[in-house]
């Protein structure tokens, strides 16, 4: 059963009305509420992908739960499933927060898939604002799994994007993620 104050924390981190700073406090303590609010969290991504309960939201704050970086839980692997499979799939609701969670849970074999979005130009189901995830995911990725052979993987990808995508918004993202690696 679910818990209604984990719902209601989770209708209050989308309610629009809020204040900005408010909503942005209350979306990084959501993990305090622990199993019941990851349990929440999955029965919206897995069970209704397209429900009205932000799927998307639902992916980046499972995935925060599960980075290796900031927590290290066991489960990770379940939720790089989730995302793989929200990002992959031909649809535009929670696309771009999948693979900004894969940056973050993913494995070195995604970077592939990654490196994928960043090059391949802009459709239905490839969007600007995909391509900018998958620049920033690259660069979270090549941080959790900093091998050699990834590294050269996410600079050809990022050249790529800086030098034939004809969106700006990519090419400034690319730019601003190669000088990031390269610090």
């Amino acid at each position: 059963m679910r818990s209604p104050w984990v719902k209601l924390h989770w209708s209050l981190i989308h309610d629009e009305t809020l204040d900005v700073d408010f909503r942005r406090s209350l979306r990084s303590r959501f993990s305090e509420h622990g199993e019941a609010g990851r349990d929440f969290l999955l029965s919206i991504v897995s069970v209704d992908p397209d429900s009205a309960e932000h799927p998307g939201g639902a992916i980046l704050a499972l995935a925060k739960m599960y980075d290796p970086l900031l927590n290290g839980i066991a489960g990770r692997a379940e939720v790089r499933a989730l995302a793989l499979r929200l990002a992959t799939e031909e649809r535009a609701m929670g696309t771009a927060e999948a693979i900004i969670a894969l940056g973050w849970v993913g494995d070195a074999t995604d970077f592939d898939l990654l490196s994928g979005r960043v090059r391949t130009d802009a459709s239905a189901d490839n969007s600007t604002e995909c391509r900018v995830a998958a620049v920033g995911a690259l660069v979270q990725l090549l941080e959790r799994h900093p091998a050699e052979d990834s590294r050269t993987t996410v600079e050809n990808a990022l050249r790529f994007a800086l030098d034939q995508d004809r969106d700006p918004l990519v090419r400034d993202a690319a730019a601003e993620a190669l000088q990031q690696i390269h610090e």
